[in-house]
């Protein structure tokens, strides 16, 4: 497997040329150097005063790095990149490989709705827009190029899509050597290209920039920014549609002592964050791996609780701690919850927020000793910090963290919500029974009432 990572740390920001010419950004540390060049262009929509929808085009350049990181046990890089001429806004791009390939996992971008920019927008708030897909998938070892202009589009639910297009492209997240790009793969939209080795700041020739333009009252203004115009057409690719955004996935986690199991969970996470100014993010727990240092067994005849502790994110820096206490010879419970969110955002300032929730009540996964719990319904958990607050949703929750017998789950007692769901079709049962129990007594006393009547009458 390869094994040059890219942590990128160290900014050497440098702008080719002129205007016409791609950004340039290269971060280096212990040897270890990524190398990305582009032009990269937004049509953001935003909604305004009137309800109507509008857009701004905006061109990421000249941008700073706001973070970045890496991690080497599970192939991530992360690149975050803050721009504007006024406001600043963010660009976040996760790069993953797996051994063999490297491509780019995700792009996020939080965009300020600056009001000199964002003409009559609704709000003055941060928006975020997330694209979850493949893109520049390439070998290891060589640099992606794409000198042609490729639109991907972020379907909105209503309105505007919103748009990136990417020019003048090279890219190499992983083994740089020297510092430069190594040969590599040319876009599809670069038909018969193949990329030698080429010190960073040279372009090679082709297809560069699209024409955007502006109309009045469809597509807001550029104020600020650059617009750029040629003759080049535009390839566009929507979202994928034959893979699913990403979303949340189970994790299977489990704590080992002399090579059995002692707590086991399968979990779906995810995390809804609210700041003060009242923005929010989402992070969901995918890919959580166990970090059995920091966890441990419990034993319930010292009263020891059992702890779960997991790590997780865009580079495996956010930690999720699950406390389980012991109450008596009866049952076991989740006594206290820690989260910690790392590097999730791009926003300057949250490199680590932390909830600590202690449970006011042990009705939180309570399991009856030698059983397992299994919900499929939801359930949160909430918590408040000076400047933020957090809703944890948990479900499709199987969880045993004492008396596991060969390595497997024992049978599974439901979760409170989980049997206030299934009682709902019983007693619906029960109600269309009774209704139909009186009214078939009502129509026997009716019956009964016009034969007497019809008795009388013929005496």
């Amino acid at each position: 497997m390869k094994s040059a990572i890219a942590c990128l740390l160290g900014l050497t920001a440098l702008l080719c040329g002129t205007c016409a010419a791609s950004s340039l950004y290269q971060f280096t540390e212990d040897g270890l150097t990524m190398l990305e060049e582009m032009d990269l262009v937004l049509e953001v929509p935003y909604e305004k005063t009137n309800n109507s929808t509008g857009s701004v085009v905006l061109k990421v350049e000249n941008a700073a790095v706001y973070e970045a990181g890496c991690s080497l046990n599970t192939s991530y890089a992360v690149l975050q990149l803050q721009f504007g001429n006024l406001l600043p806004h963010n660009v976040t791009q996760t790069f993953k490989s797996d051994g063999n390939f490297f491509w780019m996992e995700e792009i996020v971008f939080e965009i300020l709705h600056d009001p000199e920019i964002f003409k009559d927008a609704k709000d003055d708030k941060s928006v975020t827009f997330s694209f979850p897909g493949e893109l520049f998938n390439t070998s290891l070892g060589n640099s992606y190029a794409c000198n042609a202009d490729v639109t991907e589009q972020i379907a909105q639910p209503k309105g505007k899509p919103f748009n990136m297009t990417f020019s003048n492209m090279k890219l190499q997240p992983f083994d740089v050597t020297d510092a430069k790009f190594s040969a590599g793969k040319h876009c599809a939209e670069d038909p018969g290209k193949t990329t030698p080795g080429t010190t960073p700041g040279t372009t090679n020739p082709g297809t560069n920039g699209t024409t955007i333009h502006t109309t009045p009252g469809t597509m807001g203004t550029t104020t600020g920014f650059t617009e750029m115009t040629t003759s080049a057409p535009a390839t566009t690719h929507l979202a994928p549609t034959t893979k699913p955004p990403v979303g949340p996935t189970l994790n299977k986690l489990n704590v080992t002592h002399d090579g059995h199991n002692c707590i086991m969970e399968e979990v779906i996470g995810t995390f809804e964050v609210t700041r003060k100014n009242g923005s929010t993010f989402v992070v969901t727990m995918n890919d959580a791996i166990v970090d059995q240092g920091k966890s441990r067994c419990g034993n319930k005849s010292s009263n020891e609780s059992a702890i779960l502790f997991a790590t997780f994110g865009k580079i495996d820096g956010s930690t999720l701690r699950q406390e389980f206490a012991v109450n008596g010879d009866k049952y076991y419970y989740l006594k206290r919850i820690t989260l910690s969110l790392i590097g999730e955002t791009s926003k300057k300032g949250e490199g680590n927020i932390t909830f600590d929730v202690v449970m006011d009540n042990n009705n939180t996964f309570q399991v009856t000793f030698g059983k397992s719990l299994k919900c499929n319904s939801n359930t949160t958990i909430t918590n408040k910090t000076k400047d933020y607050s957090v809703r944890m949703y948990f479900y499709s929750v199987r969880l045993q963290a004492f008396d596991i017998k060969n390595d497997t789950f024992s049978t599974a007692s439901s979760c409170p919500a989980d049997n206030a769901v299934s009682n709902i079709v019983p007693i619906a049962v029960g109600c269309a029974l009774a209704v139909l129990v009186i009214i078939v007594l009502v129509a026997y006393l009716i019956g009964r009432r016009n034969s007497s009547r019809a008795g009388y009458e013929s005496v």
